[in-house]
């Protein structure tokens, strides 16, 4: 590298205990957080969003998360630019500004924040972006028995992949963790795996892979069935018997016969229930 490079990265990364030290090229801030073993913190910014203002008054001006922000590559990102921001938004399906994602060098998204987030949460999500960093380096190097692995599969796409690695985890009764801890199945919280197959379910809707997602919709409510995600799993449901096949007399039965015969069914799902069947009939039937 000549003098001159070095003299560039030098200056780029000279820190203040008064700002944060942004870059606007999202090509340098890969090669130094490359070079400096540091995970990427992407805003997106819009001149108009007021939302994004308040934030950068309130959270990115904040003393801690200044300080905080010297263990990351922070980039700047005009999210109305015709150029870099209207390819990074499509990039990274960013909506909304303010909106910060952390990625590691490679690209993968570790955490998204959206909105205005106070300090203290927003320090919360860049110490949860680091540890996802080292959880991801470690399931790229093949601890793919770890849960976490899980979620990154189903956060990359690749939903067969977590969907075959959760059954697995689940069949062998021990949960293995990235930190080295292990449990037995029976000791942990249902509502913890429930939620994990929700996601890939979740996954495969989005990838408009329905017979799947009904698959993974009806594993929940048979072995989850005392878990919060057993009303979610029956909206999922809902939503591919009216949306997809639009089989209207089976999701009347299957709300009259299964969902509204739930013990203890909370009663803004009841009431939700009951709502679903009148727009059947008035619409459809």
């Amino acid at each position: 590298m000549s003098a001159c490079s070095s003299s560039a990265i030098a200056s780029s990364v000279a820190y203040n205990d008064t700002e944060i030290n942004w870059t606007k090229s999202f090509k340098k801030a890969f090669n130094l957080a490359d070079k400096e073993d540091k995970v990427i913190m992407l805003y997106f910014y819009g001149k108009r969003s007021t939302w994004g203002r308040q934030f950068e008054k309130i959270t990115y001006s904040n003393e801690f998360v200044i300080k905080k922000a010297q263990d990351f590559v922070a980039v700047k990102i005009d999210a109305d630019s015709i150029t870099s921001g209207a390819y990074l938004k499509r990039k990274y399906n960013v909506i909304d500004q303010p909106t910060v994602l952390f990625l590691n060098s490679d690209g993968d998204v570790l955490r998204r924040v959206s909105g205005l987030v106070e300090p203290d949460i927003f320090i919360l999500e860049m110490d949860e972006a680091i540890r996802m960093s080292s959880i991801v380096g470690s399931i790229k190097e093949g601890d793919n028995e770890i849960l976490e692995a899980v979620a990154y599969y189903t956060d990359k796409g690749q939903v067969d992949k977590s969907y075959e690695l959760l059954n697995e985890i689940v069949e062998s009764k021990t949960i293995k963790y990235f930190d080295g801890r292990s449990e037995h199945i029976s000791s942990i919280d249902k509502n913890i795996l429930s939620e994990y197959y929700f996601n890939i379910a979740a996954g495969y809707m989005y990838n408009r892979n329905f017979v799947k997602a009904r698959e993974v919709f009806n594993k929940i409510i048979d072995e989850y069935q005392d878990t919060v995600y057993v009303y979610s799993a029956d909206l999922g449901i809902f939503t591919i018997m009216r949306d997809t096949l639009k089989d209207y007399d089976m999701l009347v039965s299957y709300i009259n016969e299964v969902a509204l015969e739930r013990l203890d069914l909370p009663i803004e799902y009841k009431n939700f229930y009951k709502f679903t069947l009148r727009e059947i009939f008035e619409e459809f039937m």
